[in-house]
């Protein structure tokens, strides 16, 4: 081989090797958040606190198809979310039946490439479903996305991974429910919603 040609070649793994580190480090580190300053400047911060009972989080996994690590959708947010990849779905059933559910959230953010987008639904047996919205995830920290509309008894949320995108996956960290009788709890102790 001569010698130009060995040039050739390391050029081609160098240039290679870089565009894999580069990956892996999009990849590690997507929630690495760069911050400046002395320390002393005071920070203007709202604190939003939910009282424990006052929805239901997914408490197990019916089923699921293309999702790695389903477990992590599971409880209250952790930022552990269960990989939901292109054309997947994820089914969890809550804690506690919602009753006059008002209210469907879930914590999820993008991994790679792209903007997964996804469907929720809902179901009070896990057989019949209703369509309760659909979003374009775009953040890659944990985003709160949140449904509201008279959706009854609710047991069931579902999130499908539509569309396109192998190179994206949907993270899912936690769903949650709330109903109607979870606001009349709050107005009676006299909690902030």
């Amino acid at each position: 081989m001569s010698k130009e040609k060995g040039r050739l070649v390391n050029k081609k793994a160098l240039a290679v090797a870089s565009i894999l580190s580069l990956c892996l480090v999009s990849i590690l580190a997507p929630d690495a958040v760069v911050v400046c300053g002395d320390g002393e400047l005071p920070l203007d911060a709202t604190v939003a606190v939910v009282e424990p009972g006052m929805g239901s989080y997914g408490e197990s996994v019916v089923g699921s198809h293309r999702v790695v690590l389903p477990q992590h959708a599971l409880d209250e947010p952790d930022s552990r979310g269960a990989w939901v990849f292109r054309r997947g779905w994820i089914s969890l059933e809550l804690e506690d039946v919602v009753t006059d559910c008002n209210r469907v959230g879930l914590w999820v953010r993008k991994i790679g490439w792209g903007f997964p987008a996804f469907r929720v639904y809902v179901s009070a047996d896990g057989a019949v479903w209703t369509h309760v919205g659909s979003g374009t995830c775009r953040s890659r920290s944990y985003m709160q996305y949140d449904f509201n509309a008279a959706f009854g008894d609710v047991e069931y949320v579902k999130v499908e991974r539509r569309g396109s995108g192998r190179w994206v996956a949907l993270l899912l960290d936690a769903v949650w429910a709330k109903g109607g009788d979870a606001d009349e709890v709050v107005e009676k102790e006299g909690i902030p919603d």
